[in-house]
């Protein structure tokens, strides 16, 4: 089997990815607990079918922090009216349900605008988590171990003077990345062999499956080595994660449906 090659061509960067490696690492993700895995994946997949993602409220911002964003009380109040109707109107410009490698060069440059949306204190890495739940087909998660991957530097993506640079760069090679037949190819027989173990990274975009391969084995190449005694590859789940339904949402008695409220 061909190796994951994204990152192959950046001085400093990840290199090249084994598959076996790259499947190993995608079955501890959703095979740990406390991974993103159960954190935001599989409850994004709940809320996007309750229409949580279809308003922007000032709380909406706090969804990144299901991902590590670190978004705080500052955040929320500077997510003001202005900048949510901004930040709406980006999401709006990305079509929904079509696969990144299926856009337009024109539609791509709407996700760039998206990612690139922030203000001060939330730029790349927050916005990417949060842009990713809305549009998960087209937005890749731009945080500093994707930078780094990269050949970038752990801040690329919020650098003052050059995280708009950097976010169109990495999402146009991404893009192209994902257009190449044998890649999404490779993408598919992994999804493939993956959902042996978790039937529901089926549901799981390209790109986020992407990210989720690029992350653990950034992840593994450097903090992992000092601060984890196993890394994601070393990893041999004992049995099965998390799934869809371990987090649905559960309602109060007395009440009627699921129905979560817009916010």
């Amino acid at each position: 089997m061909a190796d994951f090659d994204l990152c192959a061509g950046y001085e400093g960067g990840l290199g090249l990815v084994a598959y076996e490696d790259a499947l190993a690492r995608v079955l501890a993700y959703v095979g740990e607990a406390g991974t993103g895995w159960a954190t935001y994946d599989l409850p994004a997949i709940h809320a996007r079918r309750a229409g949580q993602f279809q308003a922007v409220g000032p709380w909406s911002i706090l969804f990144a922090n299901a991902l590590s964003g670190r978004v705080d009380q500052k955040d929320v109040a500077g997510f003001t009216l202005s900048r949510r109707t901004d930040f709406a109107d980006r999401v709006s410009r990305v079509p929904d349900h079509v696969p990144l490698a299926d856009l337009s060069n024109e539609q791509v440059a709407a996700v760039v605008d998206l990612a690139s949306f922030g203000f001060k204190g939330v730029w790349g890495p927050k916005i990417t988590k949060l842009a990713a739940l809305y549009r998960p087909d087209a937005v890749p998660v731009l945080d500093g171990q994707m930078a780094r991957a990269f050949g970038l530097g752990e801040d690329a993506f919020r650098r003052a003077g050059q995280w708009k640079v950097h976010i169109e760069a990495v999402i146009r090679e991404i893009a192209a990345w994902h257009r190449v037949g044998e890649n999404r190819e490779l993408l598919s027989q992994l999804r493939a062999e993956a959902s042996n173990f978790a039937v529901e990274i089926t549901l799981l975009s390209d790109v986020r499956l992407l990210d989720i391969i690029v992350w653990t084995t950034q992840d593994d190449r450097f903090s992992r080595r000092t601060t984890k005694t196993k890394a994601w590859v070393d990893i041999k789940p004992s049995g099965a994660g998390p799934t869809l339904a371990s987090a649905e949402a559960v309602p109060i008695p007395g009440h009627a449906g699921l129905g979560l409220p817009g916010v």
